[in-house]
Parts: C-alpha cells; structure tokens; sequence
C-alpha cells in the first residue's frame, strides 16, 4: 500500500557506460548503468526486472552469461546467463540507497566466446514503474517508482566483434639479432 508520505526512487539511464565494442570471449562487460536516487526516506531496492533487445543480429541462449548487478566493483545480484525470454528478474538485491543520494547499478556480463560477430543488443528497464523495480522503504513501506524508461530505445548498446588478427613479418636485413615471435603454449622462436 502507498501512505501519502511514501518515499520515491527515481530512475534515470546512467552515463556510464557508453555503447562500446567488444570481441567475443570478453569477461566482466559493463552492458548498462542504472542510476537511483531516493527522496523522502531511505530505500532498499529489492529487485530489477531486466529485457534484453537485439538491434542487429539476435541475441540467443548462451550468448552472455554471468549477468549481474554491481554497485562500483561490488557484485549485488545472483549472476544469470541470458536466455531468450521476454526478460529476467534479479531479486533480493537489497541495496540500500539513503534519501537524497544516487547509486549507480551496472550490469555486467561476460560475452560468450562463440557470440555472433555483428550482433547489436542492449539490455533495459522497461518502464519506470512497480512491476519492474520493487523498493521498499526501511520500514517497509512500498517506495514510489518514478524516471524514464531506461534503456528502451537501446541508447547504450553493446556490438560484437569477432577476433582480431595478429601479423608480423621479421626485417628482412635483421640477420643479427634473435628478435622472433614467442607464441603462447609452444617452446620454439617463430
């Protein structure tokens, strides 16, 4: 139930992180920023509902996994691995944000090594409401919901890219010197 006095969590799209590239195989990607700010009362968030969206490509099973939420380097969320549902709940988050201040929380994954080079997605909020951000007020009064839709139309997005190629050619006057190539896993000088 809502109490006139009710506190409120404002929710807004952060500007960090910005929409980036990154090759396959990347650990700990900062997808998306959530900021929240409280006013009228200190708030716990309990849970975030989250929907992935493709812009280019598709999203599928598998292709992020260890998505969580972090405020600053600490994990706040159980991790999950994206599947192609609507979207996914991360619940008994319990981050507490005092009256008056803001938190970032960043979603951060891990790209999967066999992510289809050319995709495009974006994860979001999809709206500034109860049914997708549960907070409660200390005490446990229901906090009001209010912002944007953070995300929604894919401002930050995330492309990936395959791997990268590695060239190198030795001098051709370089007979003197034992300058070569030491590839990873073999003991011989390239």
């Amino acid at each position: 139930r809502q109490l006139a006095d009710s506190p409120s969590l404002d929710l807004q799209l952060s500007a960090i992180p910005s929409s980036a590239t990154y090759a396959r195989g990347n650990e700990g990607v900062p997808f998306v920023g959530f900021s929240f700010r409280a006013f009228g009362g200190d708030v716990r968030i309990e849970s975030i509902q989250v929907r992935g969206t493709a812009y280019e490509g598709s999203l599928e099973a598998g292709e992020v996994g260890s998505l969580a939420f972090y405020d600053g380097s600490v994990r706040v969320s159980s991790e999950f691995s994206w599947s192609p549902l609507a979207s996914m709940i991360f619940d008994n988050l319990r981050v507490r944000v005092s009256d008056g201040e803001t938190k970032v929380l960043t979603l951060r994954g891990n790209i999967s090594a066999s992510a289809n080079a050319g995709d495009v997605y974006a994860f979001s909020i999809p709206a500034a409401e109860s049914r997708y951000v549960k907070a409660r007020e200390i005490l446990g009064v229901s906090a009001d919901i209010s912002g944007t839709t953070a995300n929604a139309g894919g401002t930050v997005r995330i492309t990936i890219a395959g791997g990268g190629d590695v060239s190198a050619a030795r001098e051709a006057d370089d007979e003197e010197s034992r300058a070569g190539i030491v590839v990873a896993g073999r003991e011989e000088v390239l």
